[in-house]
């Protein structure tokens, strides 16, 4: 019951803030970039929001692939001294 009032409520934000700060599928990444910085809480948190959903998923990747990269550094670096 306490789940489906918290969902509830995430999405009365969301329509709220659609209805106060509008869409922000077509603004640019510069464009919410800006926002973030010098908006009030009303824009700037669904501005990195929209944000971490565009690019989130190639930061995650290319983390992943340094983390491993690195692992494999220190792996072979502890094999030669073996």
């Amino acid at each position: 019951m306490a789940r489906q009032a918290e969902g509830r409520a995430a999405v009365l934000r969301q329509i709220h803030s659609l209805f106060q700060v509008g869409a922000f599928g077509d603004l640019t990444d510069g464009q919410l970039l800006e926002r973030f910085m010098t908006g009030h809480k009303e824009s700037a948190e669904p501005a990195f929001t929209a944000l971490v959903e565009r690019h989130g998923p190639m930061v995650w990747r290319v983390s992943w692939s340094d983390l491993r990269s690195a692992v494999f550094l220190s792996n072979s670096d502890t094999a030669s001294s073996l």
